[in-house]
């Protein structure tokens, strides 16, 4: 075992300097790069999208050593996890309050701007007639039905909480179910899970996003994306979690969706909220919100405000 442990340790030595000198090696290439463009033109800002990426890192360390300010955004969520609070630029664009409290966190008097993102801008003011008549067209056996989306997100034991959700909905005949499948999940495995409850349970992969959401009663999910897409269209979200997937992002707890972490009580609170519709003023407020967490000034006009604070640096 002594042995083994030993040989274990050496590997990761290796590995450990295998990356060392690799990111040594790109950093010096990156830096390179910036020197050659600096020389041909006058570069007076670096903005990152995405700060933390390794090149935005390389791009941002070469902007301080040459007195050249440094901007990063945050487009789509980050989390509560371990890597999840190094926020090294000069000033951040974030998406909403909840990431600009992370910074905040751990990082005093951080200069921040929250300017929403142009991921969620397509999903503001959408037609709805438009998107319920797409929706429709594509699943002519819903009828007068109301539809539940329930979202797959790559976990590795998603039958967890999948399971218990659409056991539960099979047993509503009023409801027509729409599984959407996550780009890394396989649709074929969830044909095949979702026919062995309830053979009238539609799966979709590649479908119209917005439309499918705008259309829907309800979405259920755990953490997904999706969550802040449907609440942008005004559409709740019940978060089913069975197993601690939400301690990376709660979104019951910022009060952007309800939540069950029971099984047993399932049936009573999908059916309480389709009960409500999504034009109750309980849901309303609730959405309006938590929202802000995510998408800031939620009005589809993210990308130019982001233009108008570049063009400051210009």
């Amino acid at each position: 075992d002594a042995q083994e442990s030993r040989g274990l340790g050496d590997v990761y030595k290796r590995q450990v300097k295998s990356r060392y000198v690799y990111y040594t090696k790109f950093l010096f290439c990156c830096h390179r790069a910036l020197d050659l463009i600096q020389r041909h033109l006058n570069v007076k800002l670096v903005f990152s999208i995405y700060e933390v990426l390794p090149i935005a890192v390389s791009a941002g360390r070469w902007a301080k050593s040459h007195d050249i300010s440094w901007l990063g955004f945050f487009p789509i969520l980050s989390g509560d996890r371990p890597d999840g609070y190094y926020f090294p630029a000069d000033r951040h664009l974030v998406y909403g309050h909840q990431l600009a409290d992370m910074i905040s966190s751990v990082k005093s008097g951080a200069d921040i701007d929250v300017v929403g993102s142009p991921t969620y801008d397509p999903f503001v003011g959408r037609n709805k007639a438009e998107d319920i008549a797409l929706v429709n067209s594509l699943f002519p056996a819903k009828g007068n039905k109301k539809m539940v989306v329930v979202a797959t997100e790559a976990f590795s034991d998603p039958l967890t909480e999948m399971g218990p959700v659409l056991r539960s909905l099979s047993k509503m005949k009023n409801v027509f179910v729409v599984v959407k499948v996550h780009p890394k999940d396989s649709v074929d495995y969830f044909r095949f899970v979702s026919s062995e409850i309830d053979e009238n349970i539609e799966v979709v992969g590649i479908v119209d996003l917005g439309a499918l959401l705008n259309s829907s009663d309800l979405l259920i999910c755990i953490l997904s994306n999706l969550i802040i897409s449907a609440a942008i269209l005004g559409t709740p979200t019940l978060s089913c979690d069975f197993s601690g997937k939400r301690k990376v992002i709660d979104f019951v707890e910022e009060n952007l969706c309800f939540g069950c972490n029971k099984v047993e009580e399932i049936d009573s609170i999908i059916e309480n909220l389709l009960c409500l519709g999504k034009e109750s003023s309980v849901i309303k407020q609730k959405l309006k919100q938590g929202i802000v967490r995510f998408n800031g000034p939620n009005d589809g006009q993210s990308h130019s405000r982001i233009k108008d604070i570049l063009l400051e640096y210009l």
